[in-house]
């Protein structure tokens, strides 16, 4: 029933191991910008006179529902890059990058100062910059764990192969 076994065993079946999680500084880089765009919108939303030369925006409903995107998806983008939640990563950072460049057009039709063009559209590059970091990682992380997944099936098989030599042998 059992095979002689001639090399110590492990401690845990080599299917049950999976691949470590990598990518932590995209998450980290994630968490960190996205508590920067937060903290401008906070700062926008309860003290808009401190910021308005930055911001370019005047004291009024739409600066508050400008602050309020940078709020809700900065806090997406952090709570995404603190937990790993790569989708959550992707999906914060794209509609950021889309209220910066947002920011950017209704700065350049307004006024056209440079300062607020800046802000704007570091908030559209920080944006972009996370959700490609994040699609990158999140790309590799899958090819790694299809990797894993096709050395796991294969070593499976091949244990079934000896298997079914081992029934057929004791049969006749």
């Amino acid at each position: 029933m059992f095979a002689k076994r001639n090399k110590i065993q492990p401690l845990v079946e080599p299917s049950t191991l999976k691949p470590a999680k990598q990518g932590g500084a995209v998450d980290h880089v994630a968490a960190a910008t996205a508590m920067l765009v937060a903290g401008l919108g906070f700062t926008q939303l309860f003290a808009p006179l401190l910021v308005n030369p930055m911001t370019g925006f005047e004291s009024g409903l739409a600066a508050q529902i400008i602050a309020l995107q940078w709020i809700v998806f900065g806090g997406l983008l952090f709570f995404g890059g603190l937990f790993r939640i790569r989708v959550l990563t992707i999906f914060a950072a794209e509609f950021l990058m889309l209220a910066g460049l947002t920011g950017v057009a209704a700065t350049m039709l307004h006024q056209g100062e440079m300062i607020p063009l800046l802000i704007h559209g570091g908030i559209a590059i920080t944006g972009l910059v996370n959700s490609g970091l994040a699609r990158l990682t999140d790309k590799a992380e899958l090819k790694r764990e299809l990797h894993f997944a096709k050395a796991n099936a294969a070593e499976a098989r091949k244990k079934q192969e000896i298997r079914d030599d081992g029934e057929e042998t004791r049969r006749f």
